[in-house]
């Protein structure tokens, strides 16, 4: 297990909900399984899912929630010299 699926565990079992992980290779298969309805929740960055939302057909049927799924430190990332 990684450190995201012991996170996504935690969420949903300290709140008593059923789950079940769909795990993909790479980001766009998530993407895809979730606009397909293979899955009912996509969990991310927070910036990244809210790009991936403004990018479907109809955004305001989906929300990005307020509450973090997990805690992990994500940071940017720019070009040498650009620091």
């Amino acid at each position: 297990d990684t450190g995201e699926e012991k996170a996504v565990a935690a969420y949903f079992e300290g709140r008593g909900m059923r789950y079940q992980l769909v795990l993909v290779q790479q980001w766009s298969d998530a993407v895809k399984s979730y606009v397909e309805g293979k899955c009912t929740l996509l969990t991310g960055d927070t910036t990244l899912l809210a790009y991936e939302r403004s990018r479907m057909d109809k955004p305001r049927d989906h929300l990005v929630l307020a509450e973090p799924v997990t805690q992990e430190q994500k940071g940017p990332f720019v070009r040498q010299g650009d620091d």
